[in-house]
Formats: structure tokens, sequence, C-alpha cells
């Protein structure tokens, strides 16, 4: 009786760690009920007289022998039987590498292994005899193994018994596994005999590759998780998804839940080709002339596309190259299918292009009602001034002295110039670089002094009426108009120099006093006022 005892490190021909031989008139009975036999090994003996034989070497952990009569009962209740090994004259012997082995010296006597409890037996059970009516094991009591024992038989043809249950206990299948994967074990009353599985070959005809084949019980379901994945078995293929497996001939992929094996079989790999990554772009987003919308699709395998163009969620007919001209407002996409040639990828949408009738509307901050609604489209529409990255126009920000030249040089279709400028506090790199030379080689402004122009200062509405003076000056309008400035509340603070340019830029209309009846020279002029006198400007002076 092993009750907490340890086996380990031991080596012989027949029970690397016990060896239990039962006789008719000599009964042997091994209990386990706790303790360990494990790391014993296994040893291959040569006949002293004759060196040509070895005797037979069985059972690394345990090995049972019944001579001339049944009375050899190993009991395994509990315990742990584990990495028991078999040295390299006896790896790969039949029977050799096994944990426990039940071997009969003939006549019909056989070895009994009885179960129940918890045991450990990792390694296999070898049942040994040359009928089909070798030793069986007995699951005696409730039997609860750490892990499935493994079985294995020198003679294991199907509807042969293997294992067999006490009358109180119902058959457990998944407590014992087959160590031959062609074999398995099939409930049959209080019994679990041996049966011959099937072989199911998971392959890609494609490839010509075999990734995996698995053995199974007849008219059973294969397991979703042993078919092979791009995770470990099957290599990943740059643009495609291993989407299921199919039967030869088949149209229809194998369904797991319900699908049952009926005999040998080969499943073939089911790829589906990605759909492509594809982005909409817009030379712009309002309606000033045409639009053109453009779409990019991209994908890892070498594919050709298709293209469908939506417009407010409805297919627009014969568009189906990978661009599209809009001449109407409304919200396009595009949808791109992909092929090699023998498969056709699913459609993938783009993203969503907003067009819109007026140029205002592309910017989240643009009031549509507001006084310079107007303004903002001309400018916009026609490219004097833009808006920022993040789809705002910031009509009430402050606009620098560099913008504003740079504005009035873009609308005179940016002229090439010559020379650096002399102020000091500007850069001769910078991208206000031209349009400051240009504006004061030809007087459109001037500078502070003569190293000073403070291009990041705000444009005053003295200043901004001053610039655009002489800048009509410099284009040949007629610049002789004028108003009487009195009627502002504060006209004797406008700076001298800005005296007659409000007073023609009144005359012309191109601008407005403040609500409070005042001009404000010295404030800020807005992104807003400024888009507002330029339009004025360009419709109705020039």
């Amino acid at each position: 009786n092993l009750n907490g005892a340890e086996i380990k490190g031991n080596s012989a021909a027949r029970g690397g760690g016990v060896y239990v031989e039962g006789y008719s008139n000599l009964p042997a009975t091994l209990v386990m009920e706790k303790g360990t036999i494990s790391e014993n090994k296994l040893l291959v003996l040569e006949d002293p007289y004759d060196p040509s034989y070895s005797y037979q070497a069985d059972g690394g952990g345990i090995c049972a022998w019944s001579v001339e009569s049944s009375n050899t009962v190993i009991d395994i209740r509990g315990g742990v039987i584990e990495k028991n090994i078999v040295s390299d004259e006896t790896a790969g012997t039949e029977g050799a590498g096994s944990v426990i082995s039940l071997n009969s010296s003939g006549y019909g006597y056989f070895p009994t292994l009885n179960l129940s409890g918890s045991p450990k037996i990792a390694g296999d059970v070898f049942l040994w005899d040359e009928s089909d009516q070798g030793p069986v094991i007995q699951v005696t009591d409730t039997f609860t193994p750490v892990e499935p024992v493994n079985v294995d038989a020198n003679y294991k043809t199907a509807g042969t018994v293997a294992v067999t249950y006490n009358e109180k206990i119902t058959p457990n299948i998944s407590q014992f596994v087959s160590a031959d994967e062609r074999m398995g074990f099939v409930a049959d009353g209080q019994s679990l005999k041996w049966e011959q599985l099937l072989r199911v070959v998971f392959k890609d005809e494609t490839n010509k590759i075999t990734y995996k084949a698995i053995y199974l019980i007849p008219n059973s379901n294969i397991e979703a998780s042993l078919a092979p994945t791009t995770s470990d078995d099957v290599p990943a293929r740059a643009g495609y998804t291993l989407d299921g497996w199919k039967g030869y001939g088949e149209n229809e992929k194998w369904d797991f839940a319900t699908d049952t094996v009926n005999s040998n079989m080969t499943l073939l790999a089911v790829w589906s080709l990605n759909a492509p990554a594809v982005s909409l772009e817009a030379d712009q987003t309002y309606l000033h002339g045409d639009v053109t919308l453009k779409a990019a699709a991209s994908h890892d395998a070498t594919v050709t596309y298709t293209y469908q163009w939506y417009k407010d969620g409805q297919a627009i007919d014969g568009q189906t190259s990978d661009s599209l001209t809009a001449t109407e407002a409304g919200s396009y996409t595009v949808k791109v299918a992909a092929s090699d040639g023998t498969l056709t990828s699913a459609e993938a949408e783009s993203n969503t292009i907003v067009i819109f009738d007026c140029s205002s509307a592309a910017f989240d901050d643009l009031n549509l009602e507001a006084w310079y609604h107007e303004a903002t489209d001309y400018v916009l529409t026609n490219e004097l001034m833009e808006g920022y990255p993040d789809k705002t126009f910031k009509p009430n920000a402050h606009l620098s002295r560099a913008i504003l030249v740079q504005i009035l040089y873009n609308k005179d279709g940016a002229p090439e110039v010559t020379g650096t400028d002399e102020y000091t506090d500007t850069e001769n790199d910078a991208w206000y670089s031209d349009a400051v030379l240009w504006a004061t080689q030809n007087d459109i402004i001037e500078g502070y002094d003569e190293s000073h122009f403070g291009p990041d200062d705000n444009v005053t509405r003295e200043q901004m009426v001053a610039i655009l003076y002489r800048y009509a000056d410099y284009k040949g309008v007629d610049i002789s108009a004028s108003a009487d400035l009195t009627q502002f509340t504060d006209a004797d603070q406008v700076s001298e120099y800005a005296v007659v340019p409000a007073q023609w830029a009144v005359a012309e209309k191109l601008i407005e006093g403040m609500d409070d009846g005042t001009f404000s020279p010295k404030g800020n002029a807005t992104r807003a006022q400024i888009a507002t006198i330029i339009m004025r400007y360009c419709e109705n002076v020039e």
C-alpha cells in the first residue's frame, strides 16, 4: 500500500518504479492512495547466456504481470505518477514507455487496473496481449483524474473493450484518450471500446500544402478549434483571410456545428480576398466651378478595382472610374471592390466628402445668416483668403499685416519680385517675404520706420484702408472720391496718414462705421471686416 511515499529515480527492465507479479497461489496487489512514482527509468537487459536476446522492457512507472492466474491488481485511488522515462535502447519499443504496463504470461490471465479518486497519471497505460481478450481498465468508483488517462494497446481493433465502468458510474469518454491518433473510444453501455478513427486532412489546393491531419470518431463533428488557423499552422497570405474549409467539389463551407465526418476526407482552405483600403479626396469642398473627387485604393495583393460612386446615398449611374466631377452640392462617397481574377472582395466604403453650394458652409464657425456671409463666400471662392485646417474661418479673429499684404499680392497674381527688403524684423525666406517686398517696392505699404515692418502685428482699421487706398492707386484706379469723416464721433482720432484713405474708403462705401457711431481707426480689423472691404473693392471699385 503506497500511502504518501515517494518512489523516485529507480531503474529496471520491468517496472522502473514498481514491479508487481501475481501467481495463482500468490496474489499481488498494489494500492496507491497518495504519494509519488516519478523519474524512474526503463533499461534493456541482455540475456547473459544469449547476447542476441534482450528482456522485454515494460512499464516506466509500474509494470504488472499475471502468471497462471488473474491475481495481480493495481488499484490507483490517488497520488501522482509522472515523468517516468525510458532509456535510449527502449525508446520506441512497444509498451516500453508506459507509465503503467499490464502484461500477461499467456493462458488468458491478465492483471487488473482499478481506477478511482483523483490521481494524476501522466504517460500511457499499456494493455499488453496478443488477442482482443486482453487486460482492461476498470473504473470502480467516482473517478476525476487530474488529466485524461492516455491508453495504448498492442491489440486494439474496433469493438474491443478498453475500459469498463462500475454499474453505478456513468462512463465518461473524456477521461481517456488514445495514444494512437488513429484510434479512439466510443461508449457502449458501461464500457469504452476502441474505435477506428476517420482521417481528416486540412490542405490548401492553391499552394499544394498539407497543413495537418486529425482523426475523429465516425459520425462526429469536427471541433472548430482543431482546424488550422493563420496564427499557427497556416501561413498568412497578404491580402487574404482564411475564411473556412470545404470538401472537394463542394461549394458550401464546412459547418463545424452541424456537419459530421462519415469517411476519410480532405478539407480545402477557403480564402476570401480582403476588401481594399480606400480614401476620398476633393480639390475643394464648395462649388466654384466643378469639383474633382479622387478615390485612392490600396491592397496587399495584386488586384484590380471597380468603383461605384454615390451622391446622398444614391448610386450615380455610369460613374465607375476612380475619379468623379461633381457639379452639384451633396454628400459624396465611393465604394470600391478588389478582384484578383478569381476572387472578388466585399466593397469598402470611403470617407464622405460634403460639397457645399456656398464656400462658407464648409467652415463650422461661419454663420450663414451673418452680415459677413456674402463676403466670406467671395474671398473663399476667389481664393483670396483661406480657412484653417480645423474647418474654421475665425471671422472675429484679427489679421496680421503680413497676411493682408499676402492677400493683395495673391490678388495681383503673385508677380515675380527680385531683391530683399531692408527690414530687420522680417525673414527673407518666410512665406510672406515676396508679398512684403512687392508691397514695399510698389509703395502699397510702409514700415513703421526703415528697419521695422511688424509682420505679425494686427492690422488696424485705419491701416487697412490706407493699404487698400495705395493698392488702388497702384492698380490705376480713380482714388479722387472723398467723404466727410465728421459723421464719426472719433474722426479726430484718425491718424494723419490715414485721413485721405479713410475719406476715399467711406466715399466708395468700402467701409462703414461701428454701431456706436465711431470709425474706430485704432481698432484691430477682423478677418470678416477685411473680407468685406476686399469684396466691395473688387466688385465696385476696381
